[in-house]
């Protein structure tokens, strides 16, 4: 079921946003583009719709990097998440995240009338955003475990690890048609692009919460979570 969350309760953290302009470390924004970046943010929440949908199922079993999902035809295909998170889960949640569309005509709108500074901060507020969503649901699923003394992963997308984008598919189709408007490319990118799917364990190993990337060398990759 498609479900919709109020836009002020996504807290747009401005510091995150420095991040997606490429600001780190000890390097900050002018005067003039922290304005900038004040005035999309504040233009962003009459423009984000969030949405999200969420389901819970148990892991029916394991098998090597094969991961099927019980109730449902479903069966991913990653070694890692399979061994290191998902093996240790006696249930998974599958989710989808947006904040709609109207965002991103925004930033389209401001490139075409050659705002590209706003156009730019924008998009970077619209990531921010998102990702915000995302960490709402995934506070959400942690709230759910709580009570029973279950432990949840960190969440993982399809293009994470050695999970390949193209089980965005099996992603989306476990999701029985609650897409909320988003759409898969041939190469199957979300749009809006500002969406993010994805599936987090539930269980009763502690070792569940740790980052995968602990067991991974590449150590430039930008997803990495330690």
């Amino acid at each position: 079921m498609v479900r919709t969350l109020p836009a002020n309760n996504i807290n747009i953290d401005r510091s995150e946003v420095h991040k997606y302009l490429g600001y780190v470390a000890q390097r900050e924004p002018t005067a003039h583009i922290s304005s900038v970046i004040d005035e999309q943010i504040s233009e962003a929440y009459g423009l984000i719709q969030p949405q999200y949908s969420c389901v819970i199922r148990e892991v029916d079993s394991v098998d090597g990097s094969r991961i099927s999902v019980r109730g449902t035809n479903t069966v991913f295909s990653s070694n890692i998440i399979a061994r290191r998170i998902l093996s240790k889960c006696s249930k998974a949640a599958i989710f989808l995240t947006t904040i709609g569309p109207t965002l991103e005509e925004r930033v389209s709108q401001l490139m075409h009338e050659g705002e590209t500074l706003k156009g730019v901060v924008l998009d970077a507020v619209g990531s921010e955003a998102v990702e915000e969503v995302a960490c709402w649901l995934e506070g959400s699923v942690r709230d759910t475990a709580a009570p029973s003394g279950a432990d949840v992963s960190l969440r993982y997308s399809p293009g994470y690890c050695d999970w390949d984008i193209k089980e965005q598919k099996v992603l989306f189709s476990a999701l029985d048609g609650d897409l909320h408007g988003v759409e898969l490319t041939e190469d199957c990118l979300m749009m809006p692009r500002k969406s993010i799917s994805g599936i987090i364990g539930i269980g009763f190993d502690p070792a569940i919460t740790l980052s995968p990337c602990l067991f991974c060398n590449k150590t430039d990759c930008p997803s990495r979570r330690l």
